[in-house]
């Protein structure tokens, strides 16, 4: 086995996969995994796990692979991740886990997407669904704008026995949290007439905006994640968002929440264009920025080759994100009656810097003293 090559994944045929919509990567066989996996240098220090968003044990997952414990990879990425076979599939490994890989240094990195897909469709084929928490702690978090960050976030509290309530004002987004929700608990692909979960049935989806929050009582955390506060573009309307939460918090209860700075909008955002090139679909991402109130215009072009046309079909996305000054945050903060606790850079325990593009703050709902 030549350890600087990949093992080749199957693919339909060109005649066989334009008579059909099935996937054209037909993935890995057991086999096939388990050779892939045997490439991995399986690295003290692990690059590869610094590429990844989410860092998932990619070298203990791939070394169960390599020793055929399937389910035990399983188990060791659902740690991590609430939907391997879809991030197996669609996020950008070859600049992420890949290209941090050390074995690509001096040949082709290894196959960490594939294997994970695997890994994935694994799992679900053999009915291995991820571990659940063996019961509910008693308290209440909402997650407050119920995107991919916030379904995902909702996901993980639910398995640490949270009683979880998402919102958002999009119903379509909403209708995708509920499901992804059920996968992150069920596993991917679940059937939708198995018995339900007592904790699928007590996670509540609420179709609202932030600046109408609207709890069914009382709760003891509120999460509002990936920049869904710079897409609030108005400064009262902001300030709703935080009174609301505030008014349904419980003493001593806090409310988490990240923004993108002004300075990932000037300097990495700005009036810039990025080019994504993937083997199905290419995409063309153009920004205009403001200054004077560091908003940042979005428009996103996307087209998905049909190999069975010879033709490309193009959709496209326009949105916009404001970014908040941290006197202004602070400010959001106080005139909502909370108290700052905590401020820290990205996903990390570490002080804010000048080039620091996501902050996230951790502000508290005072204690009333008797």
């Amino acid at each position: 086995m030549d350890v600087l090559t990949r093992v080749p994944v199957r693919e339909q045929e060109p005649a066989v996969r334009a008579t059909n919509f099935e996937e054209v990567c037909l993935g890995y066989n057991e086999e096939e995994a388990m050779a892939e996996a045997a490439r991995c240098l399986n690295c003290k220090n692990a690059q590869c796990m610094k590429g990844c968003p989410v860092s998932i044990n990619i070298p203990g997952f791939i070394a169960e692979v390599k020793e055929g414990n399937f389910e035990a990879a399983y188990h060791v990425i659902s740690e991590s991740s609430a939907l391997p076979a879809v991030c197996g599939r669609v996020c950008p490994q070859e600049t992420q886990c890949e290209g941090k890989c050390i074995r690509g240094i001096k040949g082709e990195p290894v196959a960490i997407g594939k294997l994970e897909r695997f890994v994935a469709d694994w799992a679900r084929e053999h009915g291995i669904k991820p571990k659940k928490a063996e019961k509910l702690n008693g308290h209440k978090v909402a997650v407050i704008g119920s995107g991919p960050a916030g379904l995902t976030c909702a996901g993980d509290l639910a398995k640490l026995g949270y009683d979880v309530v998402g919102t958002d004002a999009s119903a379509q987004m909403l209708s995708e949290a509920m499901q992804k929700k059920a996968c992150a608990l069920y596993g991917e692909n679940f059937e939708r007439e198995e018995p339900s979960d007592p904790q699928i049935e007590k996670i509540l989806f609420l179709c609202q905006p932030m600046e109408e929050l609207d709890m069914y009582g009382t709760i003891d955390a509120a999460v509002c994640a990936l920049d869904s506060i710079n897409h609030v573009t108005d400064e009262k309307t902001v300030q709703k968002i935080f009174d609301r939460v505030s008014l349904f918090l419980n003493p001593g209860a806090v409310f988490v929440f990240d923004v993108n700075s002004v300075y990932k909008h000037r300097e990495v955002l700005g009036n810039n264009v990025f080019v994504f090139d993937r083997d199905e679909v290419y995409c063309v991402w153009q920004n205009s920025y403001q200054e004077e109130n560091f908003q940042v215009q979005m428009d996103l072009d996307f087209f998905e080759y049909d190999e069975s046309t010879d033709t490309y079909t193009r959709t496209s996305e326009s949105f916009c994100e404001r970014a908040y000054t941290d006197e202004q945050v602070r400010g959001f903060i106080q005139k909502s009656g909370l108290n700052l606790v905590a401020v820290y850079a990205e996903d990390s325990f570490d002080p804010v810097q000048e080039d620091t593009q996501r902050i996230i703050y951790v502000a508290q709902k005072p204690v009333q003293k008797k």
